[in-house]
């Protein structure tokens, strides 16, 4: 960790001139640990600190003009813009570090991932089923599992029915794709306890399946509203992390 008080006895320095020469550089000024390590402070949530850090400038930046800041002495002024720098400071070092930004083309989206808001399912269903009622979709978090409720023309709607095989219709299709299930069908044989998988029937439903998802996907990134919430969600919760390095500069190995 950093021990100033150490430092300054071992280098005959007051903390203050440590800080003036290691800040930004060797050692950041963490407001719930204090000062830190910079390959520590530059490692981890590297999104989730600049957005604490943004809240930070914002608050600091409401006081000073308006409320207590406005009026305050100017030492408590001083000390609020020398925080408003140093916040600075760090955001400016975290946003160097931080992980790139993956485009839409780069993220992987589609039908089953849990973190895709219901209604884009719903809409998806609407648009391309055309139903006669509005559709319903559950994903349960605990579970993990997706849930499409039928409607009743399921089975004689002729949009619907494009989408889907006799044995196998669009919905049953689009809930085994949510929830990552390649369909069987199934057909009885001589013994009534007895059923066999049909080759050509399943091949059949597994096409239907697959132009549920290629549409999906195709339907997906047409609206920029919802690219837009893709590559947002995804860069701060999946593209956040920044592992943390060691520089070893420090370290001698003789011979």
């Amino acid at each position: 960790g950093v021990d100033l008080s150490y430092m300054a006895e071992l280098t005959g320095k007051p903390a203050s001139d440590l800080i003036s020469e290691l800040e930004f550089k060797q050692i950041f000024y963490d407001e719930a640990e204090g000062y830190v390590q910079a390959d520590a402070y530059l490692s981890g949530d590297i999104r989730g600190k600049m957005e604490a850090l943004e809240k930070r400038r914002a608050a600091i930046e409401k006081e000073l003009a308006e409320g207590s800041g406005a009026e305050a002495s100017p030492e408590a002024r001083a000390a609020l813009e020398a925080r408003l720098f140093r916040i600075q400071k760090n955001y400016a070092a975290l946003e160097e570090v931080k992980p790139k930004d993956l485009e839409i083309g780069e993220i992987s989206c589609g039908l089953g991932v849990s973190w895709l808001p219901v209604r884009y399912i719903e809409r998806f269903i609407d648009e391309n089923f055309q139903p006669a009622g509005s559709p319903t979709v559950n994903h349960s978090t605990e579970t993990g599992e997706w849930e499409v409720k039928r409607p009743t023309d399921a089975n004689d709607n002729p949009a619907t029915m494009a989408w889907g095989t006799k044995e196998k219709n669009a919905y049953e299709l689009l809930e085994a794709a949510l929830n990552f299930k390649t369909p069987v069908v199934r057909v009885p044989t001589d013994d009534p306890k007895k059923t066999v998988v049909d080759r050509e029937k399943t091949i059949a439903a597994q096409m239907k399946q697959q132009e549920i998802k290629d549409a999906f996907q195709t339907w997906l990134i047409k609206d920029p509203q919802r690219v837009q919430f893709i590559t947002d969600y995804y860069n701060r919760n999946f593209n956040n992390i920044r592992p943390r390095e060691y520089s070893g500069a420090h370290l001698h190995f003789p011979g």
